[in-house]
């Protein structure tokens, strides 16, 4: 299968600035995450009301990774067109 020539020219340096984007923010993303899930956890086992900054703190969480997500899906697809 041929690979796909990207729109724009991507150097080696670029290539390997993205590994290391990918590579520093998932475990620093699974590292909120698990603050994010510890605060809530420990708020509904301590029956506290949630307040707005919790259900902003959460909505941010969310919408976060997905975007750290799709720069992953972005590199790794860029890797298998390379094979």
């Amino acid at each position: 299968m041929a690979a796909i020539p990207s729109q724009f020219p991507i150097s080696e340096l670029d290539r390997h600035a993205a590994r290391v984007f990918v590579g520093a923010t998932v475990p620093l993303l699974a590292l909120s995450l698990a603050a994010v899930t510890a605060r809530i956890v420990f708020k509904i086992r301590s029956r506290l009301l949630l307040t707005l900054d919790d259900y902003l703190i959460v909505t941010g969480a969310v919408r976060w990774p997905d975007y750290k997500l799709r720069c992953a899906f972005q590199l790794t697809c860029d890797r298998l067109s390379q094979l």
